[in-house]
């Protein structure tokens, strides 16, 4: 039977100060807009083998490097109170 659950993602991006910021967070929120529109409602099992909290946090990481490969990008994915997992480089 299907469910689902309601996360809370946390990213740290870490780079050089350039031009007085590390990141636009324009660019920062509407790339992370993007790829959780492409996982809000949708059978994760069938985007992910293993659809944890560990392997969302890859999956997000994933595709947020590609857009910002020069900074080191730390996921957290918060499954309730105290529970999460975080993957960084």
């Amino acid at each position: 039977v299907p469910h689902g659950h309601t996360y809370k993602v946390e990213v740290v991006v870490e780079g050089p100060v350039i031009k007085g910021m590390v990141i636009d967070f324009d660019e920062l929120k509407s790339s992370l807009r993007e790829i959780l529109r492409s996982l809000d409602h949708k059978d994760l099992n069938a985007i992910l083998e293993f659809p944890s909290c560990e392997n969302i946090a890859m999956e997000i990481h994933s595709r947020l490097k590609k857009r910002f490969s020069d900074k080191r990008l730390s996921v957290r994915i918060w499954e309730g109170e105290g529970k999460w997992a975080e993957f960084s480089e």
